[in-house]
């Protein structure tokens, strides 16, 4: 049995799919940051292989050699694009080589080469750029003529620029722009589990991205010509006629309706409140608000029902018996438009791509074998855009297409329309059918979603069914029709969004009356072994004959993702990388976890203990903390604290005061009594309670001073274990470390994290003459350097003999306390 799967598997008839494999290993290994050969002998690998291939037949290779070639040319040349397209081009040109990996005001020009994207508080521009001129050079610019002026200099490549609020004056794909910015390359957070920010606009081919200061920084060269009159060139017009299409549903709708149908048509999620967001993603139905795969075969398929029905109305067509490829055939025509209408991202080409394959099939009378044509509509877009594959969207949505096309033999019993049923019998039926594909789906997308969100919805299946037929059926099709109209009649238009609004507001109804029943369950990151264990159990669930076998496959397969992180060889401290403010995740020999400071940015969007120290928690196996620190209330150590106690439960949790400092402060004390957590304020010698040999100290009584300053109210704690010791001083400054000095009978630290930030009000020299540090480390921001940290007091810590470590140039900072000193990583 075993040799016939394996003769079946590695067949010649399933060289699309093995070479797809190849190729998407290569990208993967490119990747992962392993010694690899330069791109240039790569491709040399590659054409050699591909030649010996193209030979085969001459050199007398039998057919699995060819096969074998066949699969090494794409597992290389997989590598080759890989490396390649994580790097600008070599181009002398491009601005990511003129800037040279910094940040620099500069002023560009070029044209827009997509619609604007308006955020709710942020608009983001994509420029394409012609001309560059850096602060440096003598001549100013001459507005209003190509070029500028001679002080400009030729530039090429896209940057991604971001600006508070939005434009004076509305901007149109193809519109000559002169902006003043600061650019640079990407500036995402360097930590495991986070979002990386670098690598996926690479796979868009941006390398700069740039932040505008001010709406009077933008002059557009084209303003003085009308909307309608402006004449860039014709490869523009689709997006121009996108960000005309955005413009109407934002002054035409209800604020609601408008966000909405900008996410299903346009593909622009930017403007969804976040709360909106959260109840979707709340009930697992997140999906439904992205152009998909599912978008497009529902598209698809209404268009083909309702074509097909016409067709067969034809007695000349039912004879030739081509209604059916007529059907197919009347349905690219509005998978086109859908797609250019989303702005030919690549979620919609993908799931175009896709559809098309199928109807290609159907065309030309092939017979349809599912993992075949989706092996080659991921071979065509990872060969057009090598670094999708790592992006959420392309896994999951294979991942729910392939488990839809092997469950459909089982379920498709459920959905033969026998006229002879009764009609209740046969929505029954339907119900089923659904629940069983949906299901299927869904868990086929586990491990991804576990992967890249660590969150998976109990209610997903349910209320998918439930809000599906009004969102995506009723809203978007009524949707699409009013895009179609809207060039000829803005009032038709008007009246189909206003009916399809319907289905909208049903919509948003159901999402908020089901909450109660929403019920998300949050899990550290699967590992690569958790995974491939969990799609073999259910494989062997989806072929197995017997209801016990199933019962048993799947009870042995769910438990998969809660085991916990495996045990740890020395003790790790890592600093993480959250910018302006501090956060340091211990991790003990023992499994236990200690999580000092939860610090970083923090905006109505943006939230650092969800987006940056919990994927770090997650990424490490973690679902629990044992002691959660917050050594004062400053938002840049306490803010990412309320996701944390919502999600992590930590058993401790230590803080300076019980006051409330400020609101946000309150809220997070009495969150943390919500969850039971034992609320402690430690004074100088106490200590948590560790193993033998490890140990948590608090150094100092400073924080139960009230007259204190801020800064000097933060606790002082030192982590020590296999006989060297980290220095934690939170934001104390100058007079509390003069103080501390006078209490504590021994700071010597192998490492000290420097207090506040590396501020030129702290780290004097008499309390680094007691800390004898060999190390320092810098949790600070990318943008004040010459406040945080102090450049005087970083030459300070090097002249003392200290090697200086900063996270906004290294990323997260891991520290193994092994027996022979302590051994420092860095995420850079």
């Amino acid at each position: 049995m075993i040799n016939r799967i394996a003769n079946r598997l590695f067949s010649p008839s399933y060289i699309i799919i093995h070479i797809t494999l190849a190729m998407g290993m290569g990208i993967i290994l490119a990747t992962g940051n392993l010694p690899l050969p330069a791109p240039g002998r790569l491709t040399a690998l590659a054409l050699c292989l591909g030649l010996m291939g193209l030979l085969g037949r001459p050199l007398r290779l039998t057919q699995e050699a060819r096969h074998l070639l066949a699969v090494l040319f794409f597992l290389v040349l997989g590598l080759q694009r890989g490396l390649a397209d994580l790097s600008p081009p070599p181009d002398q040109h491009h601005i990511a080589n003129l800037i040279n990996n910094q940040q620099r005001q500069v002023t560009v020009l070029g044209r827009l080469e997509e619609a604007a994207r308006y955020g709710l508080q942020t608009t983001s521009l994509t420029l394409s750029c012609r001309k560059m001129l850096l602060p440096e050079a003598a001549e100013l610019p001459v507005l209003g003529r190509e070029g500028g002026g001679p002080a400009f200099q030729e530039a090429s490549g896209l940057i991604r620029l971001r600006m508070r609020g939005r434009p004076e004056e509305p901007l149109l794909p193809g519109d000559r722009l002169l902006i003043r910015a600061k650019i640079g390359p990407p500036q995402g957070f360097a930590n495991p589990g986070s979002f990386d920010l670098r690598r996926f606009l690479a796979g868009n081919n941006i390398f700069m991205t740039g932040w505008i200061s001010s709406p009077r920084s933008i002059i557009n060269l084209e303003s003085e010509e009308s909307a309608a009159g402006r004449t860039p060139p014709h490869r523009f017009a689709p997006e121009r006629w996108r960000a005309q299409l955005i413009h109407f549903l934002d002054n035409k709708l209800p604020k609601e309706q408008s966000v909405l149908y900008r996410a299903l048509i346009t593909g622009d999620r930017h403007g969804l409140p976040p709360a909106l967001v959260e109840r979707f993603r709340a009930l697992g139905i997140i999906h439904l608000l992205a152009i998909s795969g599912l978008h497009m075969a529902l598209l698809a398929g209404g268009v083909m029902a309702v074509s097909y029905w016409l067709f067969r109305r034809s007695s000349t067509i039912l004879r030739r018996g081509t209604a059916a490829k007529l059907a197919a055939c009347a349905a690219i025509m509005p998978l086109i438009f859908y797609c250019l209408v989303a702005g030919l991202q690549t979620p919609a080409l993908r799931a175009l791509l896709m559809v098309l394959i199928f109807i290609s099939a159907l065309l030309v009378d092939r017979q349809w074998h599912g993992p075949t044509n989706i092996s080659l509509a991921a071979l065509i877009i990872i060969i057009a855009n090598p670094l999708a594959i790592s992006t959420a969207s392309f896994q999951l949505s294979f991942a729910a297409v392939l488990a839809i096309i092997l469950i459909m033999p089982r379920a498709r019993i459920f959905f033969v329309d026998s006229r002879a049923r009764p009609v209740r019998n046969r929505f029954f039926n339907y119900l089923i059918g659904s629940l069983l594909v949906s299901l299927a789906a869904s868990l086929a997308t586990l491990p991804l979603l576990l992967s890249h969100f660590n969150r998976f919805s109990l209610s997903g299946v349910a209320a998918t069914l439930l809000v599906e037929p009004f969102l995506c059926m009723w809203a978007l099709g009524w949707g699409l029709a009013a895009s179609a109209l809207l060039p000829l009649s803005e009032q038709l238009a008007l009246l189909f969004f206003k009916v399809g609004g319907l289905g909208l507001d049903v919509s948003l109804s159901l999402v908020e009356n089901l909450q109660p029943l929403a019920h998300s369950i949050w899990l550290a990151t699967p590992s690569a072994w958790q995974i491939i264990l969990f799609y073999i159990g259910l494989l062997g669930l989806i072929l197995a004959k017997g209801i016990r076998q199933r019962i048993l496959l799947g009870l042995c397969c769910l438990p998969i993702f809660l085991i916990r992180a495996d045990s740890l060889p020395v003790d790790q401290a890592t600093i993480l990388d959250v910018g302006q403010g501090n956060c340091t995740i211990i991790r003990t020999t023992d499994n236990r976890v200690l999580v000092i400071d939860a610090g970083g940015p923090h905006t109505p969007t943006f939230d650092a203990g969800r987006q940056i120290i919990a994927p770090a928690l997650w990424a490490s196996g973690i679902n629990k903390i044992d002691l959660l620190v917050l050594s004062h209330p400053d938002r840049d150590h306490y803010g990412g604290a309320a996701f944390l106690l919502e999600h992590f439960t930590p058993t401790t949790l230590w803080v300076p005061t019980r006051q409330p400092a400020d609101p946000g402060w309150q809220r997070m004390l009495e969150r943390a009594a919500r969850k039971k957590t034992a609320i402690v304020i430690p004074g100088a010698g106490d200590t948590f309670p560790l193993a033998a040999g490890q140990e948590l100290l608090c150094l100092s009584d400073l924080h139960l001073n009230p007259q204190q300053r801020q800064n000097n109210l933060s606790l002082v704690l030192r982590f020590r274990t296999a006989g060297h010791g980290l220095l934690m001083p939170g934001d104390i400054e100058t007079d509390g470390e003069k103080q501390l000095l006078t209490r504590a009978t021994d700071l010597a630290s192998t490492i000290i994290i420097a207090p506040h930030h590396g501020s030129s009000t702290s780290s004097s020299i008499a309390f680094l003459e007691q800390v004898k540090p060999q190390s320092v480390i810098f949790s600070a921001g990318r943008y004040k350097k010459a406040h945080f940290p102090n450049p005087t007091i970083v030459e300070r810590y090097r002249q003392m003999g200290a090697t200086v470590l900063a996270t906004p140039e290294t990323g997260a900072i891991t520290i193994s306390f092994a027996a022979n000193g302590p051994q420092i990583t860095t995420w850079r």
